[in-house]
């Protein structure tokens, strides 16, 4: 079996982007925005050396609440990920819930269970890289990535 870690995105791998308009830091919606935490490559470089498997879990709610466009948000994406291919790091997956139950776009509001801090791209990770829950972790900034890192599987 194979041993993972699961990482949330903004706020542990990037910097979250103070907006001056709504006075509350925001994840970057622009690709010249994204900034890396310092030592996070190095960091990250040492898991994969290690034999851990890297995943990215990260709620992306902000198209459901209108604040941002689906096509901005795979920006960032892609630029986050042309770091990483450029430095040699690779995840096997990055799962992605755009899904917010207060949300303004209706078919993006929803109660669903893939939003932390369920744990259903835990789930599939584990069944689908034959990853040992018990050798693995998960990485994050708030309470909802802790609840889904200790539900059971």
């Amino acid at each position: 079996m194979n041993k993972a870690v699961f990482l949330d995105r903004d706020g542990v791998i990037n910097r979250m982007i103070f907006n001056n308009e709504r006075k509350e830091y925001e994840p970057p919606f622009k690709k010249e925005d994204l900034e890396l935490y310092d030592g996070i490559i190095e960091s990250l470089k040492k898991l994969q050396n290690n034999g851990f498997i890297l995943f990215v879990i990260s709620n992306q709610p902000d198209y459901a609440k209108g604040k941002a466009s689906l096509e901005s948000l795979a920006e960032v994406q892609d630029e986050l990920q042309k770091i990483f291919i450029k430095n040699g790091i690779r995840f096997s997956e990055y799962y992605y819930c755009y899904h917010h139950p207060d949300g303004t776009v209706p078919e993006y509001s929803v109660k669903c269970e893939c939003r932390k801090p369920g744990n259903y791209f835990v789930k599939k990770a584990i069944t689908g890289y034959d990853i040992n829950k018990d050798d693995s972790w998960l990485i994050g900034d708030r309470d909802k990535d802790v609840e889904c890192g200790i539900k059971p599987v």
